[in-house]
């Protein structure tokens, strides 16, 4: 299950983060052959967890390898890592840099983006800049998704949305912006065309497990076949183990069954993988787990649940209305 607005906004972030975490279009621009001394080098710097290791390798490899054609692989680790340590400030002046000396590189554009957004909440430059990218190279997935996000921090769904939906067109096997389309569609409620959304993320990726939780919420939502809605949650809860919003989805599916046990099982494990990764405690996590314990005649624990959940989140008029019936 998922709270909409606030859920696009999270599914975006983690976009920006994975992105930071690790230099993913190294070679994008440069060919990189396998076996090859650069390769091996910029596998061990992939590898190294150690900030300070990492930079005394990158180091290594500018002065060695990446010199000469490879010089704007290493310019590139160089803002990757930068980003990574939060250090915006060297992130963009280095960004700056190599577009200076490589104006039509589409990835620096993306990557000064992502430090305008992330470090400084220029959202005005931010969107520069990956327009710019995208201006340069339509199929950069990296700098569409991050539009798409900054446009919704500018407080634009429509303007995203667009973004989305256009890039679909222009790259119909990435996946993710389907599915990003989809989840502004619900921001939205217009599930027919959420749901058809994630369809068609499933037609070209059948076990993708976000869209096949996505789809299962939608089901569940709109009233449709719990059978095949609980399947989906099944798909996506065996793709996304540690994820506390597919263990939600199938609880949701097992209670709208009527399997009201495993229901609880999955609202305890959402629980625990949500404090696991260190987020807030959820108000809706707590009002599942509730409503699961109400159906399978355990009150007192139900009230307990429900009562944390109006806690949490004290305007839950659900959650208000379903503690009101179990006192009375």
């Amino acid at each position: 299950m998922k709270l909409l607005f606030a859920r696009v906004v999270l599914v975006l972030t983690i976009l920006f983060c994975a992105a930071i975490a690790s230099a993913q279009q190294i070679g994008r621009y440069v060919p990189v052959s396998a076996g090859s001394e650069a390769d091996h080098a910029m596998t061990e710097i992939n590898a190294a967890s150690d900030p300070a290791q990492k930079l005394a390798l990158i180091d290594k490899f500018a002065a060695g390898p990446g010199q000469g054609d490879m010089a704007m692989v290493a310019d590139e680790l160089y803002v990757n890592y930068y980003l990574a340590q939060k250090q915006y400030d060297k992130a963009i002046a280095a960004a700056n840099t190599q577009i200076a000396k490589s104006p039509n590189t589409s990835n620096f554009y993306d990557l000064l983006g992502t430090a305008l957004f992330d470090g400084k909440k220029d959202y005005a430059g931010a969107e520069a800049a990956l327009r710019k990218a995208i201006a340069l190279d339509k199929n950069n997935v990296d700098a569409l998704e991050k539009l798409g996000k900054v446009q919704i921090q500018e407080g634009s769904v429509d303007q995203g949305l667009a973004t989305y939906l256009q890039a679909a067109k222009d790259n119909p096997n990435a996946v993710s912006f389907y599915i990003l389309a989809g989840e502004l569609y619900e921001t939205k409620q217009n599930w027919d065309q959420a749901k058809a959304m994630y369809q068609q993320a499933l037609s070209v990726s059948p076990d993708h497990p976000l869209a096949s939780n996505n789809l299962a919420y939608v089901l569940l939502q709109q009233g449709g076949n719990i059978d095949v809605a609980m399947g989906m949650a099944q798909t996506a809860r065996r793709g996304m183990p540690n994820s506390p919003n597919a263990a939600d989805t199938l609880g949701w599916a097992y209670y709208r069954k009527g399997i009201y046990q495993s229901a609880i099982s999955q609202f305890q494990e959402a629980l625990r993988l949500n404090e696991r990764a260190g987020a807030p405690d959820d108000a809706v996590l707590h009002y599942h787990l509730g409503l699961a314990y109400q159906k399978a005649n355990q009150p007192s624990l139900a009230r307990q649940q429900l009562e944390k959940a109006v806690k949490l989140k004290p305007d839950n008029a659900d959650a208000r209305k379903a503690l009101s019936e179990l006192r009375s």
